[in-house]
């Protein structure tokens, strides 16, 4: 698997067994609103036409049905903020964290 490449999958949550897919976000898809329009409709399913939209995006997350969890790497997060390009990744980060404390279904994890 190539670094640009993050495998997502199944696992079993702390939800009550129940399974749940599992996500690594790609912090370096996330540099422009095409780029992101396009990360959260290939991810998360969102409609196109809502997936440029930061508030679009939340509402999305907010309704979320199963179990969703998303994972940062720490060395991930050092690199965005060290490179200083653009601050949308940091944007999304702060929606997807606010979409995880309002949604029983979606966790955000940074590892």
């Amino acid at each position: 698997m190539s670094a640009n490449c993050r495998e997502t999958g199944n696992v079993e949550g702390d939800q009550g067994g129940k399974m749940g897919k599992v996500t690594w976000l790609e912090t370096e898809r996330l540099q422009s609103r095409d780029e992101l329009r396009d990360y959260m409709n290939d991810v998360f399913g969102i409609p196109s036409s809502d997936a440029g939209n930061l508030d679009a995006i939340a509402d999305d997350l907010s309704e979320i049905s199963e179990e969703v969890i998303v994972k940062v790497g720490r060395e991930e997060l050092r690199k965005m903020c060290d490179s200083g390009d653009s601050d949308l990744p940091y944007r999304v980060l702060r929606v997807l964290s606010a979409a995880a404390d309002e949604n029983p279904h979606l966790h955000f994890l940074i590892v």
